[in-house]
């Protein structure tokens, strides 16, 4: 008798699988579809090797978020290049370094297209004074409305491209070929109407030497409100906290880092060694890594992300780094994070970036 209900079933089973082949469905409805790999960006530096890592195939929940994220070196240049391209009205772009040659070609194409172009950039890089000659002069021999950015401000380190007022990326990285090629880095694309709008608002701010008061809680802006809101990511943190950063230097932010370490909550931050004779950073690392803030360290990827991740819960990226001058003086530009499939590739990718990385 059993064997009997056994074979009935298996019958129902198959034909409901027949069934469903035929009406185009799935038994496992709940199981997520990835979508098709778009071909790479077809230019000599566009693309760069990307390393299996889960997360990185969007599935089409996350291609219907308000907001998405890249990471580098995985996606290369083309989440960039894409929305470059994609600009049919306007292109507003703040840039602390913009030396890839792609993303100039970008600029100059939709330009000659119609598209009015303006971008805004750091005019001394530290350490760095000249890196962004050759971007200003070939824009400006384009035709492209180019400036330096707001001199009240010690530096303009923020990364922001805002394209036909619908859409604005917000950046770790500088558009360089570094930042493709051998960067951890991060970047979120906003299609949230009031995000995209206070990214607009503030780069006209600081291209008309105008003051702004920024509002909306989610983006984190230095020096208005970067320190604020850095500080209550940590403290919000009850189970855990995961940090890739380039630099540990600012001593509150570090006193909150200990703090929450003290109160039970596991605090790991990958950072890359110090590539010269001076490390300005191993005094704040040793002193966390004192009060049982786990530090490792890894040399490729090279960590120049910014990037918070507390509880699974809610994320920071931005260019803001950890150090008083970044928070305090310079111009900056970060976004908070609550989508979970964001939230999702960016543990993976931490979590894979941490199993490489040496104590």
């Amino acid at each position: 008798m059993v064997h009997l209900q056994r074979r009935s079933t298996v019958r129902v089973l198959a034909a409901l699988a027949a069934l469903c082949l035929l009406a185009g469905c799935s038994l496992f409805a709940d199981a997520p579809t990835p979508e098709p790999t778009a071909a790479p960006r077809q230019t000599p530096r566009a693309s760069a090797t990307q390393p299996a890592s889960a997360g990185k195939t969007p599935t089409s929940a996350a291609a219907s978020l308000p907001l998405t994220l890249f990471v580098e070196p995985d996606d290369g240049f083309k989440p960039l290049g894409d929305l470059l391209d994609g600009a049919k009205r306007s292109i507003r772009m703040t840039m602390y370094i913009l030396t890839e040659q792609d993303a100039i070609d970008a600029l100059v194409a939709a330009q000659q297209r119609g598209v009015t172009v303006q971008v805004m950039l750091e005019d001394k890089p530290f350490g760095l004074p000249t890196i962004n000659n050759k971007a200003r002069q070939t824009l400006a021999a384009a035709g492209i409305a180019v400036k330096d950015s707001n001199p009240v401000f010690t530096l303009t380190h923020e990364k922001a491209v805002v394209v036909d007022d619908q859409v604005a990326a917000i950046l770790s990285l500088n558009v360089s070929h570094a930042a493709f090629t051998g960067n951890r880095e991060y970047a979120i694309i906003t299609r949230d109407p009031r995000q995209v709008a206070e990214v607009r608002q503030v780069f006209e701010a600081d291209w008309q030497r105008q003051s702004f008061k920024p509002t909306h809680p989610d983006l984190v802006w230095s020096p208005d409100n970067s320190r604020q809101r850095l500080v209550a990511v940590i403290d919000g943190a009850s189970r855990t906290l995961d940090i890739e950063a380039e630099e540990m230097q600012d001593k509150g932010i570090i006193e909150r880092l200990i703090a929450a370490a003290g109160r039970g909550v596991t605090v790991r931050v990958v950072i890359s060694p110090a590539s010269g004779p001076v490390d300005s950073n191993a005094p704040g690392l040793q002193r966390i890594s004192q009060e049982g803030v786990q530090v490792r360290y890894l040399k490729n990827p090279y960590i120049h992300a910014k990037m918070m991740l507390a509880d699974q819960k809610l994320a920071f990226i931005g260019s803001e780094n950890i150090s008083a001058r970044s928070l305090d003086f310079n111009r900056e530009a970060g976004i908070l994070v609550r989508e979970a499939p964001i939230l999702d590739r960016l543990r993976s990718v931490f979590q894979g970036d941490w199993n490489k990385a040496q104590p």
